[in-house]
């Protein structure tokens, strides 16, 4: 089965790359999709929205972190990812879907991915999604929310459900981010309410803890072949969230910011003349050689925040026919209307000046 699996993969990801080649020319011009797409939304209209649409680029993402106890009484912490893509560049072919689950185990100091990738079609569900690629599924509406995935070495697996404890943000202006021509309709139910069970090592831990969810769909992908970004979802103690995106071209400079404060369910757009991203230190992966930032510091309109890795080499790798990137749990210090602030984060970075070639697939 999963030969089966692979080769249809490779089929749809070759007819891609032949279909990009004869209508594009040259790899990097695929930053960009191909062909008539349906127009995309310029708002968010829920529960319909939660469902799939025939854009180039879509995804529902899941993160967190999770406290437990093992059945002999000791302690455990985690962060996760659950993301699924579904990915279709050319109009009129069917997508690929792109699942990723990564457990950060915080007790250990260690980070385990594992991706999973099948074709199409796209689905149809009315007012939610329930998509299950190979075995990673994640799915839900409205605030209500599950993840189940195990890995194939069976380290970890988990088994949550996320229940929203505020009104979704609206990211953007109005639900929309924009850069360039580029549009991408996009909120998140931001505090989420989690348990359930994750197993390590095949122990199984009864965890709590909290979620972060986004649906994001877009008209392909930001900027230039070779641009990138930064995102941070911030979720500081006094339950206040802040959505930050910072995209980059190819040479590293910061060419747009996007920014929304959620305080006790109540969003607000921040002025791009009003944040700022400071990247300090270094860190050079020893899986691709890339080099990334090790912290950052964020000036907002409310003070400044440093977000630090929790574990520095959280970078999704491989295979190496996909894109590369870092998603990890992040400790968060600083300043904030004039008092100390802490709280926890997920960083993210799309590396910038990258030459993919005839990488499509996160």
């Amino acid at each position: 089965m999963k030969h089966v699996r692979t080769r249809a993969v490779t089929c749809a990801l070759a007819l891609w790359a032949s279909t990009i080649t004869t209508l594009a020319g040259p790899a990097p011009a695929m930053a960009q999709a191909i062909g008539t797409f349906p127009p995309v939304e310029t708002g968010i209209v829920l529960p319909k929205d939660e469902g799939s649409h025939r854009q180039p680029a879509e995804w529902w993402y899941m993160t967190g972190f999770l406290d437990g106890t093992d059945p002999a009484g000791g302690k455990h912490a985690y962060a996760y990812e659950m993301v699924v893509f579904q990915i279709a560049p050319v109009a009129g072919l069917p997508p690929v879907y792109d699942a990723h689950f990564a457990i950060s185990d915080l007790t250990r100091g260690t980070f385990k991915f594992e991706k999973r990738v099948l074709p199409g079609p796209f689905t149809t569900t009315a007012n939610r999604f329930d998509l299950d690629v190979a075995g990673f599924k994640m799915g839900g509406s409205m605030g209500a929310y599950y993840a189940r995935a195990s890995r194939t070495d069976l380290q970890y697996a988990i088994d949550l459900t996320a229940q929203a404890t505020q009104p979704p943000t609206l990211n953007g202006i109005n639900g929309v981010e924009t850069y360039g021509a580029w549009k991408s309709p996009y909120y998140s139910f931001n505090a989420n309410r989690t348990s359930g069970t994750v197993w390590d090592h095949g122990v199984p831990v009864k965890v709590t803890g909290t979620t972060w969810y986004d649906h994001e769909w877009a008209t392909g992908a930001p900027g230039q072949a070779d641009s990138g970004w930064t995102w941070f979802g911030v979720s500081m103690d006094d339950n206040t969230q802040y959505n930050l995106s910072f995209f980059m071209k190819g040479d590293g400079t910061i060419d747009h910011m996007i920014g929304v404060k959620t305080a006790n369910g109540t969003y607000t757009p921040i002025p791009e003349n009003q944040m700022a991203l400071e990247r300090i230190g270094s860190w050079r992966s020893p899986n691709t050689g890339y080099t990334y930032p090790a912290s950052w510091k964020v000036t907002l309109p409310d003070g400044a925040i440093s977000i630090v890795p929790i574990i520095q080499d959280a970078e999704l790798h491989a295979p190496a026919t996909q894109k590369f990137y870092y998603e990890g749990p992040a400790k968060v210090t600083g300043t904030l209307n004039g008092r100390a602030a802490t709280g926890r984060a997920f960083a993210e970075m799309n590396p910038w000046g990258v030459d993919w070639g005839l990488r499509i697939l996160p």
